[in-house]
């Protein structure tokens, strides 16, 4: 059979073109725009995660304008596409914000409480515009690949500020002990998002030059020993342990992974008998401003954490199963004139003391659901001939199991570059699990909404 060409000066194109137009809809070319100019501003809120001051109101900072100016074009976009929007996590979330809610008003502390909550709620908005800007690999990569180059550029920053003499460019004041904080709220929130962001320079492996990443990783470890936080680099050991066991696994087999681990930890505890005492004693004894205000301070730390810890408890054993209400505990243990007034300094203690047995609850959901996750995109391997967005999903892993270690002693729930690194876990999730199903036939978009809203999961 002779295919007949259309006539010259047709107006008709082929059917393969009208089927793609059909596909793409009448608001393709107003899509593919908002798509592009949605990417451009949530890259640049990444970028600038550190930008927390100077304060506004409600403790408000100009990265908080740059993604509500995100989420907003997310949702413009989202429309103009008919996409769908994806919420991960909203589920343990949303107890959590109830637990607060209730536990606020109850106790009397409707303020502090309406702003935690408003906060957690904008935090899972911001997440949710991500996931559902990054539907692709590609779209996902520039995200990752921003976070990755940017945390470079904010860490050299940093460091040369230092080396060169210029504290206050660092964020470093002598009368708060001699700790880096660049723009900040405190240097242990500096020191976390470093040591998240070298976790992130690996997953992503960007710069794509073992020697580039290589330096980059050595810059960024750097500010995270400038900023001091003893927390970030237990984090970064037990995560890198984390890192090593499911890349081994994925590579070999889990009877591998199982030795190499306990390899490491037979080495570790056998260099600790043989060095430790000599190594604790110099450290004590070192000159050193990076060692004197880090490692060296660790017993101090720990001694207070305890202290501020036992007091918390007290306060939950005094009180009701309700809690006592989000960002109340500085207040209630001044008031009761205890020996250590500060706010929470731990996400398991105070969702306990602050919210009652329901927080905790929510926080065990949102550790399921992130761990879900997680497994499913570990136990995935993706196609050689692809260029991943993540290319090394162990490095993701550790990344999260570190953000866990920093909620022992801190209260991390509500960072800026927590609920990124989460939405990009769930994205790469949503990569994988197509992968999964593919060939599969194009989800058809619903007709009743302009905006179908997917709530993903738990």
């Amino acid at each position: 059979m002779v295919a007949t060409r259309a006539p010259l000066g047709t107006l008709t194109p082929p059917r393969r073109v009208q089927a793609r137009r059909a596909r793409r809809g009448p608001f393709s070319r107003t899509a593919i725009v908002g798509e592009r100019l949605a990417l451009v501003v949530v890259s640049i809120g990444v970028a600038m995660l550190p930008l927390l001051k100077p304060k506004g109101p409600a403790h408000t900072a100009p990265e908080d304008l740059l993604m509500l100016v995100g989420v907003v074009a997310v949702i413009v976009w989202a429309g103009t596409a008919r996409a769908r929007i994806h919420l991960p996590y909203v589920v343990p979330m949303a107890v959590f914000v109830v637990a607060g809610a209730v536990s606020s008003l109850i106790n009397g502390s409707p303020s502090g409480g309406t702003q935690a909550v408003v906060q957690e709620a904008f935090l899972v908005a911001w997440c949710g515009a991500i996931v559902t800007l990054c539907r692709s690999e590609r779209t996902l990569r520039t995200v990752v690949r921003v976070w990755c180059l940017s945390s470079v550029c904010w860490a050299g920053f940093m460091d040369l500020a230092l080396l060169s003499g210029r504290d206050a460019l660092a964020g470093l004041h002598r009368a708060d002990g001699g700790r880096a904080q660049l723009t900040f709220d405190h240097p242990n929130m500096a020191g976390n998002y470093f040591m998240i962001s070298l976790f992130m320079v690996m997953a992503a492996r960007c710069p794509k030059h073992p020697a580039l990443r290589f330096a980059a990783g050595g810059v960024l470890f750097g500010a995270m020993l400038y900023a001091g936080s003893n927390t970030a680099l237990l984090g970064f050991a037990i995560g890198s342990v984390v890192m090593l066991f499911i890349n081994v696994r994925r590579r070999i087999d889990l009877v591998a992974a199982i030795a190499v681990v306990l390899c490491v930890g037979l080495g570790a505890a056998v260099g600790w008998t043989v060095v430790g005492k000599q190594l604790v004693a110099k450290v004590h004894s070192s000159d050193n401003r990076i060692v004197r205000y880090s490692v060296a301070r660790s017993s101090r730390s720990a001694n207070a954490r305890e202290n501020l810890f036992s007091e918390q408890y007290r306060v939950f054993e005094q009180g009701n199963l309700l809690g006592i209400g989000p960002a109340s505990t500085k207040t209630v243990l001044g008031e009761e004139d205890s020996s250590t007034v500060k706010e929470a300094h731990s996400d398991y203690l105070a969702s306990l003391v602050e919210r009652g047995p329901l927080g905790v609850v929510a926080l065990v959901m949102l550790f399921g659901a992130v761990g879900t996750r997680l497994i499913t995109v570990c136990s995935v391997r993706a196609p050689r001939s692809r260029d991943p967005a993540i290319g090394n999903v162990g490095a993701l892993a550790g990344a999260v199991v570190a953000f866990a270690v920093a909620g022992i002693t801190h209260e991390v729930l509500h960072y800026r570059h927590l609920w990124t690194l989460l939405a990009i876990v769930a994205a790469q999730y949503l990569i994988t699990r197509r992968r999964l199903a593919e060939p599969t036939q194009v989800e058809r978009r619903g007709r009743s909404s302009m905006i179908p809203v997917r709530v993903d999961g738990y």
